[in-house]
């Protein structure tokens, strides 16, 4: 069949389908551990996940498994598995099958505005649903004025969606040094001529000018003087600031969420802001109006979805059914926070690095660091879930380079992105993206010996158990990879397979 007889369906149509709870079956592909760490989910969503690699020879062993009467959806990494196995199927006499463009990659970036009101003087508030990933970012919009909080990378958003409502972006406001995904903050400041706001507490190793963002501080929106007030909230961070917006919203950052609460262990301080995060839900949320509505930066579950997609609630309703804001013993809080949380983000490290202005990844590095969920809640999607045990096999940067010294010939494989690659790799490296690597395992010979290298270990780790599932027993993560690679490099245009 020819591959323009096969129907893409771009992210934004998916996120739709998703917020307005439509029903679709969604047929992944990815290996069993990617789709356990991160799929794409709905409260009409029914998913089964076949890794491609068992329908490279065809797809009759799952036909009966795919509905004839429902929307299906085929899902990768990237598009490129996704449009084989549709193909298949629609040979095989399946109808009303399409795959999603640009795969999980683009799922990651969709966002989708919904309108949350309506403000006293004549102003509105959007929030920008990042359903993929979790994220929630925010625009106030008063007499031809914006303000932008926690925004994500993808700024072009937020500009055409100023433009569409004839407003200038004059403020952007992270409530917080994020750690789940990369800050747009700065970018889109920059690009609208306008302030960039960060709470002076998270900004004491950042690398570039800033507005602080302090409590006693009044940020203008619009002639009609929609104030923008910022209340001190620590405990996700040591600099954590909610918002609150026209005595009427409250947007708390990554301290309270609809079914959860903030977790305080990502700078590795969890023990010394547990005490900051009790005070601020527990005293500081308590003192404010019952009647406020909380907007927050993430959220965990799709069960947290409202009417249109929209993620709210009010303050009242959450201090009575909140798990997080229902533990009276201090003690029992504490281990709550700091004991059994979900996995770190991906890349939170790293991730926290780039906010700061320490490092500068390339748009290919900074997409493969936000893959995955957020995970700033305590409680989230992954909370019931173990981590995945690091690669048994593993070679340090100075055993692999004193390997190279010695002359040994080894297969070295750089699974990062082609442009990560193209920029500085170990001589004699063979380029296969981490997103590529099940595609091409017919180009690799199963009885060879394997050093699987990335930029910090984490997306090699995750090559190695993909090659381990799939029969190569002699393979090595490198650690800690080229971020800390001292030794030579070579910089040429990639080369696919070896």
């Amino acid at each position: 069949m020819n591959q323009t007889q096969v129907r893409g369906m771009q992210a934004a149509q998916l996120a739709q389908k998703v917020l307005n709870q439509q029903p679709i079956f969604i047929l992944d592909v990815r290996n069993e551990s990617d789709f356990a760490d991160w799929h794409i989910e709905g409260s009409q969503i029914k998913s089964l996940n076949v890794p491609y690699f068992d329908l490279i020879d065809g797809v009759e062993a799952i036909l009966d498994k795919i509905p004839n009467d429902q929307e299906v959806l085929v899902v990768c990494a990237k598009e490129g598995s996704s449009i084989f196995v549709a193909e298949q199927l629609l040979e095989a006499g399946k109808s009303n099958v399409s795959y999603l463009i640009g795969g999980m990659k683009s799922w990651s970036e969709q966002l989708s505005p919904v309108k949350i009101g309506d403000l006293n003087d004549g102003g509105e508030i959007y929030q920008f649903v990042r359903v993929g990933k979790g994220c929630l970012s925010y625009m106030v919009i008063s007499q031809g004025e914006a303000a932008v909080i926690d925004a994500v990378r993808m700024t072009e958003v937020f500009e055409q969606f100023a433009e569409a409502k004839n407003v200038v972006i004059t403020h952007t406001i992270d409530t917080h040094l994020h750690a789940d995904h990369i800050s747009g903050g700065r970018q889109l400041a920059a690009a609208t001529n306008g302030s960039y706001w960060l709470p002076a507490k998270d900004a004491t190793e950042v690398q570039f000018p800033y507005e602080k963002l302090e409590e006693g501080r009044n940020l203008i929106v619009g002639s009609t003087e929609i104030s923008i007030q910022p209340i001190y909230s620590p405990g996700h961070t040591i600099g954590s600031t909610s918002l609150l917006i026209d005595e009427k919203y409250l947007l708390s950052g990554d301290i309270l969420f609809v079914q959860s609460i903030g977790r305080p262990d990502l700078a590795g301080k969890a023990a010394d802001w547990v005490s900051d995060l009790r005070s601020t839900l527990y005293e500081r949320y308590q003192a404010l109006s019952e009647e406020l509505i909380v907007l927050p930066a993430h959220f965990g579950k799709m069960t947290e979805l409202g009417e249109g997609g929209r993620v709210a609630a009010r303050l009242g309703d959450l201090f009575q059914q909140n798990p997080g804001l229902q533990i009276e013993d201090e003690w029992a809080f504490r281990r709550l926070v700091t004991e059994n949380l979900p996995p770190q983000p991906n890349a939170y490290e790293e991730i926290r690095q780039t906010n700061m202005g320490k490092i500068h990844p390339t748009h290919g590095e900074q997409r493969e660091m936000e893959i995955g969920p957020n995970r700033c809640a305590v409680h989230d999607g992954a909370s019931n879930k173990k981590p995945a045990q690091r690669f048994s096999h593993t070679i340090t940067n100075t055993e692999l380079r004193a390997k190279l010294a010695a002359g040994e010939s080894l297969h070295i494989l750089d699974v990062r992105e082609p442009d990560e690659f193209a920029n500085g790799h170990i001589p004699g490296a063979t380029s296969i993206p981490l997103g590529e690597l099940v595609n091409n395992l017919s180009q690799l010979q199963p009885d060879h010996t394997y050093y699987l290298v990335c930029r910090t270990g984490s997306r090699s780790d995750m090559a190695c158990h993909t090659l381990a599932e799939h029969g190569f027993a002699n393979i090595h993560n490198v650690t800690p990879g080229m971020s800390q690679w001292t030794f030579d490099i070579e910089k040429t245009n990639w080369r696919l397979f070896l």
